[in-house]
């Protein structure tokens, strides 16, 4: 009989409520009333609060599609939660390839005056700090001249916006820098590829030009994919960045950091790894339960529980499934969901 004697030591640390990593993951609102078979405001806090429960803050709140008091409430109430790290500023479009100038005013001028509403009564709470852009449903992924010019119109427009509304927050600087630097983000392709350069051979991404509306800070983020980190020349065009995020989808594939079921566990926990060694701030997921496949007459619900996309990813963007097949209240997590959660807190 062998007895091998074991030490543990045990150190006394806690993990703290304050998220830091930045996340926008969204929940699909239309796909999650397909999958549960409907949608009410308890059912989508239930699913809001367990995204923050796992420490990822999701992309925007059910039903904030305009400008009113309910919205200000939401803002206000993120702004201050220790547990979400981010949270994107709600946009429409305009009908003509790019975004409502005027609505985006008016949320933007609702929520000065009421953090400087907050201010006066003494608080510090900054709604901005936290707040960014994401103008994905208007041009995502940009691989052509055309696109890249809208994303630079888009850049340019919302820079001017800032610097309009600014003076609003001139007897609080602290506010107004922060506002200044409201971030809008665009997905892209590796901008070391020549492919998806300019006419002059120019990546795109280094080629903004704000011409008179050049803001106090940068006001856009090049977000490349997991893979486009690879080597030190991609991780050096992102230097000048004030922030650096990254995204994931249907690629990469194994042995890169993905959340894709066919993948061991081990390149999901990389991308919370990989986010501190290469210091990305940042992570961009479209969805968390993305329970549909593209038909002739729009989205349709596919089995998800006994198939999966015929596609290289599959579980790409489901990190959840509905609850209400199986009587729950809210949603099922995943165990690549279980696994993150469990690297957040490491």
């Amino acid at each position: 009989k062998l007895q091998i004697p074991v030490y543990v030591r045990i150190f006394d640390v806690e993990v703290p409520e304050e998220v830091h990593a930045r996340t926008s993951i969204a929940v699909w609102w239309d796909m999650l009333e397909k999958g549960e078979g409907y949608i009410s405001r308890d059912l989508a806090d239930a699913y809001t609060d367990f995204l923050i429960s796992k420490r990822i803050s999701p992309y925007d709140y059910w039903n904030i599609t305009r400008f009113d008091n309910e919205m200000l409430k939401t803002v206000a109430d993120w702004a201050q939660d220790p547990k979400i790290s981010a949270y994107s500023i709600h946009y429409s479009k305009d009908g003509q390839g790019s975004f409502d100038a005027a609505a985006l005013k008016t949320t933007l001028t609702g929520m000065i005056n009421k953090n400087i509403e907050l201010a006066k009564s003494g608080s510090d709470l900054d709604l901005f700090k936290k707040a960014y852009l994401y103008f994905g449903s208007i041009c995502d992924e940009p691989r052509n001249d055309i696109q890249y010019q809208a994303i630079n119109d888009i850049t340019q427009r919302l820079a001017g916006i800032l610097n309009e509304l600014s003076p609003m927050l001139a007897d609080y600087p602290e506010l107004q820098k922060s506002f200044l630097n409201i971030k809008h983000m665009v997905t892209g392709p590796d901008p070391t590829d020549k492919t998806f350069a300019d006419k002059n051979g120019t990546s795109f991404y280094l080629d903004i030009d704000y011409g008179s509306t050049k803001p106090t800070g940068r006001n856009f983020i090049y977000v490349p994919q997991y893979q486009w980190l690879h080597t030190q020349e991609q991780r050096d065009l992102y230097a000048s960045q004030e922030e650096l995020w990254w995204y994931g989808c249907m690629h990469p594939v194994a042995p890169y950091p993905t959340y894709h079921i066919n993948a061991p566990l081990i390149p999901s926990r990389m991308v919370t790894w990989m986010m501190y060694d290469y210091d990305v701030d940042g992570l961009l997921y479209a969805s968390v339960n993305y329970w549909g496949v593209y038909t002739g007459n729009g989205i349709d619900l596919y089995d998800f529980w006994n198939s999966y996309k015929g596609h290289s990813a599959p579980g790409d963007q489901i990190l959840v499934y509905p609850g209400n097949d199986y009587g729950v209240f809210g949603p099922i997590s995943t165990i690549r969901l279980e696994n993150i959660r469990e690297l957040k807190s490491s």
